[in-house]
């Protein structure tokens, strides 16, 4: 999944796509009793216990990198 994640971010990137909306997971939050608040936001930090939330985390951080040069 990581992988098709990252193909579309390259084809984001090369085709000059100005915004890329996507859904992401719950299951990178991981199970609702980890948190003490009833609704939780992009602020909370994320304790994924199943393998796709974590690619689902690992996808939102590649994100960050689009159209940003690589040192």
């Amino acid at each position: 999944m990581i992988e098709g994640f990252l193909n579309v971010l390259e084809t984001v990137r090369l085709m000059d796509v100005k915004r890329l909306i996507w859904a992401s997971s719950y299951a990178q939050l991981g199970p609702p009793h980890l948190y003490s608040q009833p609704k939780v936001d992009e602020d909370v930090p994320i304790k994924p216990k199943v393998g796709h939330g974590g690619s689902f985390m690992i996808n939102e951080f590649n994100t960050q990198f689009i159209g940003k040069p690589m040192a």
